[in-house]
């Protein structure tokens, strides 16, 4: 009794083999977050510009997952301005479930400004929106967790980008802190993250 493999969508196609009886197939492997983003599940978050005009910590960036589905963060990019009156290094630093801070209880329009992350598929930018909070920092900002912020040291002043796989759950969030160079009057950043909801 021989065995047929068959097209599944009714067409009737039958698989081939060749003469070393070798399944003949093509197929295609696309990442988790294209597909994600082909979808319309994957997001682009920013914190357009913000100008900072001290060298104290700010919390510019923040999101909260609301959604019933996992949120996966994959690839996290700082660009950070030349310093006005600043000389050393930009420090940054993750803060994980922040529970307070004016980013968290503050006056949207005052400490923070309401952001609405891009669908990544632009045409279901409409139909496909973020389950989430997510707000833009100003300058003072603050967001506290009880859980130690993620340091880094990132340079002087250039464009930073590094990829990673951060799973949050309902409920869970984070949030981007910057801290300009020692002596800094004005500096402009920018911080922004590629996401997608786990179907």
């Amino acid at each position: 009794m021989s065995e047929i493999i068959k097209d599944g969508t009714g067409k009737g196609y039958a698989a081939g083999v060749d003469d070393k009886n070798r399944l003949l197939t093509v197929g295609q492997a696309d990442s988790s977050a294209i597909t994600a983003s082909l979808d319309g599940r994957g997001f682009f978050i920013t914190s357009l510009t913000v100008t900072l005009t001290s060298d104290s910590e700010s919390c510019v960036l923040y999101l909260k997952n609301t959604s019933d589905s996992d949120l996966v963060l994959t690839n996290t990019r700082f660009q950070l301005g030349p310093s006005t009156g600043g000389s050393g290094v930009y420090k940054v630093g993750a803060i994980v479930n922040p529970t307070s801070g004016t980013m968290i209880t503050g006056t949207d329009g005052v400490d923070f400004n309401a952001d609405t992350p891009f669908n990544n598929n632009l045409g279901d930018q409409a139909s496909k929106t973020f389950t989430g909070t997510v707000r833009a920092g100003v300058e003072g900002t603050t967001c506290v967790s009880v859980l130690p912020t993620v340091p880094s040291i990132l340079g002087e002043s250039g464009i930073f980008s590094t990829d990673s796989t951060i799973v949050f759950p309902k409920g869970s969030s984070i949030a981007a802190g910057v801290t300009p160079p020692t002596g800094n009057t004005s500096c402009e950043v920018i911080v922004e993250w590629l996401v997608y909801f786990i179907s």
